[in-house]
């Protein structure tokens, strides 16, 4: 699997948006959000890194030809496995 070019600090941004915590009043002490994923997702915020690297090539969006409602979610091939509607 092919990494992802994302900044750091927008993995820290994107962890705190999941764990709710606002980003600009943290600072650079990345201890809480640390904390915090361990706590609700059991993870740190390498790992974190490894499933958006996971994630993003699977994003699609895409529309029903049957319903004409716009999907977006993850999938393979333009098949999508998860999906909600945009």
């Amino acid at each position: 699997m092919k990494q992802v070019n994302i900044h750091p600090h927008a993995i820290e941004e994107l962890a705190c948006k999941l764990i709710g915590i606002d980003y600009e009043e943290i600072g650079v002490d990345t201890s809480l959000i640390e904390e915090e994923l361990d706590e609700k997702f059991d993870v740190d915020l390498d790992e974190l890194k490894v499933l958006i690297d996971h994630l993003i090539p699977l994003i699609q969006i895409g529309r029903s030809p049957l319903t004409d409602i716009l999907y977006k979610g993850f999938g393979d091939n333009g098949v999508m496995i998860v999906k909600a509607e945009v």
